[in-house]
């Protein structure tokens, strides 16, 4: 029901207040052999979350089980044994597979893979080694995960339709360079959402007069009066993962 910390400073130091975010994975870990390798999958079908690992054994392509019952839309993904970038991947933006990094504000590239993921696999290029991935499938009143285009305007910014109101907000931009911008309702429990973490920086929380929305009933409304490459910048295209 719960998660306990030690005492690092990264999770525990001394009057600083933390945020986290837990999702639900599912009661237990299963092998699954829906793929060519057998991965091993917590997977909560009904809300649309897994959590997936496997030990790579070529750099040719490899499916890998994810226990969805849904093709996931959005994929995290990374090699756990050595260093590297935390690879988002997605068929959101022009539906074939794209990845963005976590860790970094550039754009959106092409992956290498070509086959889309379907409701049991997705498929991973990356080579012999321990990996890692979070997936994530769309779940009718409990997450959204889409596009939209940015209009520049200071009037008349985007309304997102999701549904129900979200509790937690992630944004990138995907046609340029543009920070992760994380937001939440625990930390925002009023509008302005203001409270603005960056996923590809380590920087401290900041409050933004720009980078900032309404976190709505049914989905959430960039502010108006400000402009910002970052959510709303004119003619950029834009990547969310709400819940």
């Amino acid at each position: 029901d719960g998660f306990s910390l030690d005492s690092r400073t990264g999770v525990n130091s001394n009057n600083n207040t933390f945020v986290g975010w837990a999702w639900d994975g599912g009661s237990s870990t299963v092998s699954n052999t829906d793929g060519t390798i057998t991965s091993n999958v917590r997977a909560s079908a009904t809300s649309g979350f897994s959590i997936v690992t496997w030990t790579g054994t070529s750099s040719t392509d490899q499916k890998i089980g994810h226990g969805l019952n849904a093709a996931p839309e959005i994929y995290i993904l990374r090699p756990i044994d050595t260093a590297f970038h935390w690879h988002v991947y997605t068929t959101l933006i022009d539906g074939s597979l794209d990845y963005l990094n976590l860790d970094k504000s550039d754009a959106k590239q092409n992956a290498s893979v070509t086959s889309l993921p379907t409701s049991s696999v997705f498929t991973n290029r990356f080579g012999t080694g321990n990996y890692l991935a979070y997936c994530f499938a769309p779940v009718e009143g409990y997450s959204s995960m889409g596009t939209y285009t940015g209009n520049g305007s200071t009037t008349s910014p985007p309304f997102v339709y999701l549904g129900f109101k979200p509790a937690f907000l992630l944004i990138k931009k995907t046609n340029g360079g543009a920070h992760w911008i994380i937001n939440d309702s625990t930390r925002n429990p009023s509008n302005v959402a203001d409270n603005i973490l960056r996923a590809n920086e380590n920087g401290a929380e900041y409050v933004s007069t720009s980078v900032c929305a309404d976190l709505l009933s049914n989905g959430f409304k960039l502010r108006s009066g400000v402009i910002d490459q970052d959510t709303n910048g004119s003619g950029g295209e834009y990547i969310y993962l709400a819940f």
